[in-house]
């Protein structure tokens, strides 16, 4: 660029160098020296930057019009003056994309490490909560069993109850039954015998009547005693049948409790656990579709690397060979431009 300008002085006076050329012969020949000097700088920084746009210049300066080479000058200068600016452009948004690029990288590796972390936490919490289910129907299947064990056991009870009532009912007629015959029979026969052997029996044998009254006295008391048995093994037997029947009671209603408690925590485990799947669902979803996301990234990083490597990795030497090149055009007008300041000498 700096070329460029130097080359383009040498133009600023088209009509005045075209005067010196045809009045002035000697001034032709200087004229012809200074193309040649300033198309040898082109041409020297077209060497060093490898920018054939400059080495066709050089040649320009040397065959064409003043106007035309000052043209070429400037539109060479203009266009590696936009270029530097360009490479600039591109370095700075090459920059910030490539950090962009990265910034995005490590967040979703850490998205994508956290939803690791949370599907292993949530796998062990579902295994737990499965555990937990499973502890808490075989507890309900337990006192399940126990109530129907307790129900049967207490059918068995009843029926005994009920069998040694009726059987003791059953006994206690009958001996009541007994105890009233003999009765009768004892005190009628006992009556007419006392009243006859009182009449004609000697006092021995009436001693031996009243013993045998004695007797059979004896017998009704022995009845009635194991008819109070009979009562007592009665009453004891409804006793225990109540309280047979009250524990009973009470056992079913918390055991009941207990079962409907365990089912309302066993529905919570579930649901937790359904939850907790839910989220195992989502949390895969979402790591697939930051897996996805990465391999975006590194296609965009790969398109970085093609469309930003030459510039970033030349952008020094691309800068330098910029300034360098403009430089020489400055360096080439510089020289074509003391053409004209010699000719003004001559005619002053």
């Amino acid at each position: 660029m700096a070329a460029v300008e130097k080359a383009k002085g040498v133009l600023d006076s088209d009509d005045a160098k075209d005067l010196a050329s045809r009045s002035l012969g000697f001034l032709q020949t200087d004229s012809t020296s200074r193309r040649t000097q300033a198309s040898k700088i082109l041409a020297t920084a077209s060497d060093k930057t490898q920018n054939r746009a400059l080495a066709s210049l050089a040649v320009s300066v040397r065959i064409n019009a003043f106007v035309k080479v000052k043209k070429a000058i400037d539109d060479m200068s203009k266009a590696l003056g936009q270029q530097k600016k360009d490479d600039i452009t591109t370095r700075d948004y090459c920059l910030e994309s490539f950090q962009a690029n990265e910034l995005s990288v490590e967040k979703r590796k850490r998205e994508h490490k956290d939803e690791v972390v949370e599907i292993g936490e949530l796998g062990r919490d579902i295994k737990k909560l499965q555990a937990q289910d499973k502890k808490l129907k075989a507890e309900i299947e337990d006192l399940k069993k126990q109530l129907k064990i307790q129900g049967e056991d207490r059918n068995k009870q009843n029926t005994e109850f009920q069998l040694t009532v009726t059987d003791q009912r059953a006994t206690q007629k009958l001996l009541k039954s007994a105890k009233s015959a003999l009765e009768a029979f004892y005190v009628k026969a006992a009556a007419a015998a006392l009243l006859q052997q009182e009449q004609d029996a000697p006092v021995g044998v009436q001693q031996k009547t009243r013993k045998n009254n004695n007797a059979s006295t004896g017998v009704m008391k022995i009845l009635q005693q194991i008819i109070n048995d009979s009562k007592a093994l009665e009453a004891e037997a409804i006793r225990a049948e109540q309280e047979g029947q009250n524990a009973y009671e009470i056992f079913i209603t918390k055991t009941n409790a207990s079962i409907e408690s365990k089912l309302a925590q066993d529905l919570t485990v579930i649901q937790t656990k359904e939850g907790k799947e839910q989220e195992v669902i989502v949390d895969i979803r979402d790591k697939k579709s930051l897996l996805v996301e990465l391999e975006q990234l590194a296609k965009q990083a790969a398109d970085l690397h093609k469309s930003c490597d030459f510039v970033t990795k030349n952008f020094e030497l691309r800068q330098t060979g910029f300034a360098e090149e403009i430089e020489a055009m400055e360096q080439a007008k510089a020289v074509l431009t003391g053409s004209d300041a010699k000719f003004l000498q001559l005619r002053a």
